[in-house]
């Protein structure tokens, strides 16, 4: 489990901001955000597009708990801020999807 440091800033537009994704990922490693707000939409794919990773970056809309479960394969990283009396259904429905 990844053990970050110091104080890191939330939200979709945040993986845009780094210029190298961390060691031992793969080297073309996928993002692939959930926002439940529709109306965020065009906000937040403007900086997908301005990122030099944006074409990695995959934004559905909708529910995180409707949309994750058809998504196949395992994540390397969830990083989850959602309404918090949801956190243990997703945290039941993640992690038998994740890489060991």
């Amino acid at each position: 489990m990844l053990r970050p440091g110091g104080r890191s800033k939330s939200g979709p537009s945040r993986v845009t901001r780094r210029s190298r994704w961390p060691r031992g990922w793969r080297k073309r490693p996928n993002c692939t955000p959930v926002e439940v707000d529709d109306e965020l939409e065009e906000f937040i794919r403007s900086y997908f597009d301005r990122s030099a990773h944006g074409g990695k970056i995959r934004l559905h809309i909708g529910s995180a708990l409707d949309i994750a479960p058809k998504l196949g394969g395992e994540f390397d990283l969830v990083f989850i801020d959602g309404d918090k009396r949801e956190y243990p259904a997703h945290y039941r429905m993640l992690m038998g999807r994740r890489r060991q």
